[in-house]
């Protein structure tokens, strides 16, 4: 991550929103039964990933409004 902040914010801000939609399409091509542990295995990195995502989101919210 720190790679990316330094050559550019935008590059980190596109692999943020990237990943989701990479392991989404991942969990969607993967739906048959045989596969059901990937789909299960993607989906929970979905949900952590979108959780620290919203942790992060509350972080920088509540930064901005006790800065003020």
């Amino acid at each position: 991550m720190a790679t990316l902040t330094e050559t550019s914010p935008n590059y980190l801000r596109a692999f943020k929103v990237l990943l989701p939609i990479v392991l989404g399409a991942a969990c969607w091509r993967t739906r048959n039964k045989s596969q059901q542990l990937i789909v299960i295995g993607l989906g929970l990195l979905m949900f952590v990933y979108s959780w620290i995502l919203l942790m992060h989101v509350y972080w920088l919210c509540s930064f901005v409004i006790f800065r003020i």
